[in-house]
């Protein structure tokens, strides 16, 4: 009878920690990333955590910053760390998207900035944009923005009411919640231009846009 009752409740247990897990994926727990290969990563300045700097020897399409790198947190993208400038004689590989994982909270002047990305997906609790994040992203068609998004930094969308394509903005909370995002006024060329789509409420993780 003891042992029935020790597999009773080993059998109870499991259950309730596979609920448990499932309930932190649905409600958008943070999960480790350890990002694509290649990547370069620096030091902060407290020595805790890293910070994004480059594309560094990374061969992927599809790039994800992840959020973890040799077993400390990653909390920043690093001045101009995407940067793709055939002149500057940066980074070569044509990038199609770019993922920035949750547990990022830093982001550097042209953090984003990219000539040839087409779609950024940022992790529901990345909570804002650096400046200049996006500016002169000409290519881009697809930003996917969570609830967790607080303010929205200058020029962050600067010179993308000149882009052949619309851009549309994926935002995962309602038009409400987008008002109460702070945005700094500069963004509002871009914002309320024609070439500006916003869509409220979206459910999805980007992978199929």
């Amino acid at each position: 009878m003891k042992k029935f009752l020790k597999s009773l409740l080993l059998v109870a247990f499991s259950a309730v920690m596979a609920v448990s897990a499932l309930c932190i994926s649905a409600c958008g727990g943070s999960s480790t990333v350890e990002g694509s290969a290649g990547l370069s990563y620096v030091l902060n300045d407290a020595g805790d955590g890293y910070i994004f700097s480059n594309l560094g020897t990374c061969t992927d399409k599809n790039v994800v910053i992840g959020n973890t790198y040799n077993g400390k947190p990653v909390v920043g993208i690093g001045e101009g760390a995407c940067r793709d400038d055939k002149d500057a004689g940066d980074f070569k590989v044509v990038v199609e998207s770019i993922t920035v994982s949750n547990g990022i909270t830093e982001m550097a002047f042209r953090g984003l900035q990219n000539w040839n990305v087409k779609k950024i997906i940022l992790g529901d609790e990345v909570p804002s944009l650096g400046m200049a994040a996006f500016r002169l992203n000409k290519n881009l068609e697809v930003i996917v923005i969570g609830k967790g998004m607080t303010t929205i930094g200058r020029d962050a969308f600067s010179k993308l009411e000149e882009n052949a394509k619309t851009v549309t903005i994926y935002y995962k909370g309602s038009e409400a919640d987008w008002g109460k995002i702070t945005i700094d006024e500069s963004n509002n060329t871009f914002l309320q231009s024609a070439k500006c789509k916003i869509v409220y409420n979206y459910k999805g993780d980007g992978s199929e846009l």
